[in-house]
């Protein structure tokens, strides 16, 4: 078996969640710019859809992407963070994390739009505007995913990470920026679910078909 082959088995969740983001994508691409706006606003977690059908909207919203593209770019993001992490987390605790992190930062986000659109703060428009992908999860597990470097390194990219989604927060002004830095906070917070952790229940189970550990450095 190549070595690619055993990565992407050692890493189930990861690359099961790509390829739905693949498959949605695929469906976005073959359909009419309409129909795809329309396909993705019905599953975006803004507040129209949030007040709507809440479940709904949180589960579905992040399985899409806003363009087809960026599941290309996810693809490599996956690699790269999502499938080293669930390495070492092992998958319940990997999608545990991931999904805290899709569903907390949403809704504090939305919270805070609602008191925004309450107090005449932001365009009412948001209320509709499209909002589904796989980053406020993606950022949650890169936060927990800090804990596997050595301690010297955490301290500079957490302050790293927060500094850089700051600025972006401050040239773009979106609110689901705010978001992302919620979802990476989640993820800091989520250390007592890493092996780092001396909470930490034992060590995490092997992800499903792990013949060896598999480490990036």
């Amino acid at each position: 078996m190549s070595g690619a082959v055993r990565w992407v088995r050692s890493a189930p969740g990861t690359y099961i969640y790509l390829a739905v983001l693949l498959a949605t994508a695929w469906v976005l691409d073959s359909a009419n710019s309409k129909s795809a706006h329309r396909l993705v606003l019905e599953r975006s977690t803004n507040l129209h859809g949030l007040a709507d059908h809440p479940v709904r909207a949180l589960v579905e919203s992040a399985f899409w992407v806003a363009a087809p593209w960026y599941a290309l770019a996810w693809g490599v993001l996956f690699t790269l963070v999502l499938a080293p992490a669930e390495h070492w987390l092992g998958t319940a605790r990997w999608a545990l994390i991931l999904a805290v992190g899709h569903v907390g930062a949403t809704v504090v986000t939305a919270a805070g739009l609602w008191l925004a659109v309450r107090a005449d703060a932001v365009d009412h428009s948001v209320t509709h505007a499209v909002d589904v992908g796989a980053s406020y999860g993606f950022l949650a597990v890169a936060g927990a995913l800090v804990y596997r470097l050595p301690r010297p390194w955490r301290v500079p990219v957490i302050v790293g990470v927060a500094a850089g989604l700051l600025l972006y927060f401050a040239v773009d002004r979106g609110y689901a920026d705010a978001g992302h830095l919620i979802a990476f906070g989640i993820g800091l917070a989520c250390y007592p679910l890493t092996p780092s952790s001396p909470w930490a229940a034992g060590s995490p189970r092997p992800a499903a078909g792990r013949a060896h550990p598999t480490r990036v450095a």
